[in-house]
């Protein structure tokens, strides 16, 4: 016989989960949503857990029209997404929480798991199909998730098949020629076998557009699928079985908008008059919106794929779950360089990652005050890249003036191999009936191996500097990463606790460039540690929820993107990766749910993210040029300021008919963006304001939506990017990646 214990256990087993969860009936008319989540590898009540966490169910993800993970930062304090630097393409973005993350080209510091299963950062774009919930853990998880969430950690819970015969199908339609369709469905196949099939196909011209190629520059074609197959009662086994594929191809906006006010310093080096660091050719797109220049098409594409088998079995005092993952992500981008007509410049890059990962959990269920997990983790990861980059290319190209005829090539090609081992634990021990202790901790080794090569040509005046190739390089790296917390229940509803945490991403090497900084240079662990007060509470009959979190996190041997120049006055600068020494991230979040009256809903959420360099010399001093020390500058992509509110009241009309309209605004705060050189100032992006609105009609299993995204048509840069020429030029080349001008679409989906 089960007790209520190990029906919770095997809900968590098998991650099905029903949420939201209806109220009690007293109160039914306006409490805030019920969810479960497995925040700490245990089902448990969204409220009663001392962990900074938001939970969106599948549910209310379909009614917003949610369907990427970078989307989710609209109703999340203290979650960002930003494109970066000069790839800003769909399929590599930034994730940060409460300040802690990393570009594209760094290990993530967030960590994103679906259904338990770790998820290389080239796979994060991956559309969303039939999800039982997602759920953001803000602040480090080093003990119970791991590797790289030293920020925290968004889990992917998809919908598991069942007995239950259901199924959706969905379309959307919108201006700037996108369309979007998904169909899933799930039911039983044979006794105790369940399966579940759904896919989704997507495209959209973008709103960006080429004047010198004439046509659409960010269009994208996507589509996917996910196959699962669900076995109970074997000898005493459970059995999920899942595969997924998903395919995307497109173009890409390399630069965006050309900032006004700046003035462009590269200058087409087919003319031969043309001086270098003395005449500056005028932008001639700057002031034009959504325009883009570059002569290259900027293509991109990628494919992403995995399997499941997580294997559960309940031996007495606790339940045994194996989780073996396999993921496989492959892309290819290549784009114009200098964002100018002339085809002076291009980059390109092949990547391929395929991680392979086996997780042991036991989760104790034995009536009494004390509860524990353990369990053990090992991975496999090989990460192949190689990039192109050629500027000035052609032998015609004219000489320019004090360097020669200006030429380069880079052929910068890596093999990284990551194996890795680590043990885990975690103790809850409820003091009294409102007080609990917890306390956990994780070991990890990793071994870490590159395979370098690096090739460049680049003449500057009579000279041709080249670079031999690199050598392989080995080394181990652990760290040690323990977290306690303590939480009382002031009263039924009510809940507060303290907490300190540790996060751990492993070290590695830098790209070995001789005669740089970069000879022999080994990348560090990166740690952090986290202090937390927090507050959760249900008030006014449940009418009001409150949720709030101090947190003060510091931060020891960031890694950060960079990119250092080859050679003194060469302009060229190879992308790479350094330490920084000490740094820091403290604030405050708040998420609040209103239900004043049934029909009535309102939301708010706000998040102060103070970040801060403690110890960073970004350029170190030379014979020509003073070191430059980032110490007391904010981490770039943090915008110090994120908030966000919604209101939606439904209207009952009869005959079933429900009308419920929604309007929704976010807040960006101003931030810097630092992917240029190293010697570079942060550039500062403005804040911003946008309001969505939705009105949804609805009648049993079917739903029509309309929908505007940003109303105001507000014009705003999500991102900039800033370059750096020779030297002796006294200006920078400036762009800006604008976000989605107004939008009017419409959705409709069916269920069954």
């Amino acid at each position: 016989m089960m007790t209520k214990g190990k029906i919770l256990l095997w809900a968590l087993a098998s991650t099905a989960f029903t949420a939201p969860a209806s109220a009690q009936d007293g109160d039914a008319g306006r409490a805030a949503d019920e969810i479960v989540v497995t925040a700490r590898q245990r089902a448990e009540a969204l409220q009663d857990v001392p962990v900074a966490v938001s939970a969106i169910s599948g549910v209310a993800l379909e009614k917003a029209g949610v369907t990427q993970t970078r989307e989710l930062f609209a109703s999340t304090p203290g979650l960002y997404f930003s494109q970066t630097g000069q790839r800003q393409n769909d399929e590599q973005f930034y994730l940060t929480i409460r300040g802690v993350g990393s570009s594209p080209v760094v290990e993530p510091s967030v960590g994103v798991f679906v259904d338990g299963v770790y998820m290389p950062s080239l796979g994060w774009t991956a559309d969303f199909l039939d999800l039982e919930r997602v759920e953001i853990l803000r602040g480090p998880q080093g003990a119970l998730f791991g590797r790289n969430t030293e920020g925290g950690a968004v889990s992917i819970v998809t919908r598991k098949p069942s007995a239950e015969l259901r199924g959706r199908v969905s379309t959307e339609v919108a201006e700037f020629g996108s369309w979007r369709g998904s169909a899933s469905v799930s039911g039983p196949l044979a006794e105790n076998l369940y399966a579940s099939i759904s896919g989704f196909a997507s495209t959209t011209n973008g709103y960006m557009r080429n004047v010198t190629r004439n046509e659409h520059q960010d269009n994208r074609d996507r589509h996917g699928g996910r196959l699962m197959l669900r076995a109970v009662d074997l000898g005493g086994f459970e059995v999920l079985l899942s595969g997924d594929y998903m395919k995307s191809k497109g173009r890409f906006d390399a630069f965006g908008d050309a900032v006004a006010g700046q003035a462009i310093t590269v200058v087409d080096p087919q003319a031969p008059a043309a001086a270098r660091g003395t005449t500056l050719v005028s932008n001639p797109l700057a002031g034009r919106r959504y325009t883009t220049y570059g002569n290259d098409e900027n293509r991109v594409s990628s494919e992403n794929y995995g399997a499941a088998l997580q294997i559960m079995r309940d031996i007495g005092p606790a339940v045994l779950t194996s989780i073996t993952g396999y993921r496989r992500v492959r892309s290819r981008d290549i784009y114009d360089n200098d964002a100018i007509a002339t085809a002076s410049s291009v980059n390109g890059a092949l990547t391929k990652q395929r991680i392979l990962s086996q997780e042991l959990r036991l989760v104790s269920d034995t009536q009494g005050p004390l509860s524990w997990i353990a369990g053990a983790y090992g991975f496999k990861e090989r990460l192949s890249q190689d990039r192109l980059s050629q500027f000035f290319s052609g032998t015609t190209a004219g000489p320019i003036a004090g360097s020669g005829n200006g030429f380069g090539y880079v052929s910068d090609e890596a093999t990284i191999r990551r194996d890795g081992l680590a043990i885990f634990g975690e103790v809850n021990y409820d003091v009294t009936e409102q007080l609990e202790l917890s306390l956990g901790a994780r070991y990890s080794y990793e071994k870490v191996r590159q395979d370098p090569n690096l090739n460049v040509a680049v003449q500057i005046g009579a000279v041709v500097v080249n670079v031999a190739n690199a050598t392989p390089r080995r080394k181990a790296f652990d760290g040690f990463s323990p977290s306690a917390s303590l939480s009382y229940k002031l009263q039924p509803g009510i809940l507060v606790y303290a907490s300190a945490a540790t996060g751990f991403k492993g070290g590695g090497f830098t790209k070995e460039v001789p005669n740089t900084p970069l000879q022999n240079a080994a990348l560090d662990n990166e740690t952090s540690l986290n202090y937390e007060l927090g507050l959760k509470a249900d008030l006014l009959d449940r009418a009001v929820r409150l949720n709030m979190a101090l947190f003060y996190t510091k931060l020891k041997d960031q890694q950060l993107a960079t990119r250092i120049e080859l050679a003194p006055g060469t302009g060229v600068y190879i992308p790479s990766t350094l330490n920084v020494g000490r740094g820091h991230s403290q604030g405050i979040e708040v998420e609040t749910v209103i239900r004043p009256v049934r029909p009535l809903r309102i939301t708010g959420n706000l998040s102060y993210t103070d970040t801060r360099f403690d110890d960073y010399v970004a350029s170190p001093a030379t014979a020509t040029a003073p070191a430059y020390d980032r110490a007391g500058q904010a981490f770039p992509e943090v915008p110090k300021w994120l908030a966000s509110a919604s209101v939606e009241y439904a209207f009952e009309l009869g005959n079933d008919l429900m009308l419920v309209p929604n309007v929704s605004w976010r807040h960006i705060g101003s931030k810097y963006v630092g992917q240029g050189n190293a010697s570079i100032p942060f550039i500062t992006i403005d804040s911003y304001d946008l309001f969505d609105a939705q009105l949804a009609l609805s009648r049993g299993p079917w739903s029509v939506v309309a929908f505007v995204k940003n109303i105001g048509d507000k014009y705003y840069l999500a991102n900039r990017f800033q370059n750096q020429p020779a030297t002796s030029a006294p200006g920078f080349l400036s762009w800006g990646k604008p976000g989605a001008p107004r939008q009017f679409g419409a959705r409709f989906s069916y269920d069954f």
